[in-house]
């Protein structure tokens, strides 16, 4: 069961890395938050979690399975947390909220199931945050229950 509740933020951290990341190769690191990410999971306090994503363009609809995906994460022991260069040169329609200027590496303390996550982050207003993947026009109206005409196509 805890491999199929990570599948939402697995396709949408995946889809964020295809995403047109260019940029350089190095990652912009931040202590602050790969230790406040870090605090978040210790404590198990999904809100502190939350507060390190970037919600810009994220409908309700699509906040909550986003939300559920990373409490999912609060459940599995870290072994460690790093910080990697975004990944470059690729074309895919989907389009994170942010630039991503790094990827945060956690592995967890397990022997077997899923033993970690990729999560890109991006910068905002000088601070990071992890990016969520904002699908095209078309998809979001399906997402969201709403025809392509409701959501301002023609």
């Amino acid at each position: 069961m805890m491999k199929h509740a990570l599948i939402p933020i697995g396709v949408a951290m995946m889809a964020a890395f295809l995403a047109g990341c260019g940029g350089e190769s190095k990652a912009e690191s931040d202590p602050e938050f790969v230790e406040r990410f870090k605090e978040a999971h210790t404590s198990a306090q999904l809100n502190e979690l939350t507060d390190l994503v970037c919600w810009d363009g994220v409908t309700p609809e699509m906040r909550k399975p986003i939300e559920r995906s990373y409490a999912n994460l609060l459940s599995q022991p870290l072994a460690s947390v790093t910080v990697i260069p975004p990944e470059t040169g690729s074309t895919q329609p989907s389009k994170a909220n942010l630039p991503i200027a790094g990827r945060l590496v956690i592995k967890f303390d397990v022997t077997h199931g899923i033993t970690g996550q990729t999560l890109p982050f991006g910068i905002k207003d000088d601070k990071h945050y992890f990016t969520v993947v904002l699908p095209a026009q078309a998809d979001a109206a399906s997402f969201s229950g709403k025809s392509r005409r409701a959501v301002g196509g023609s």
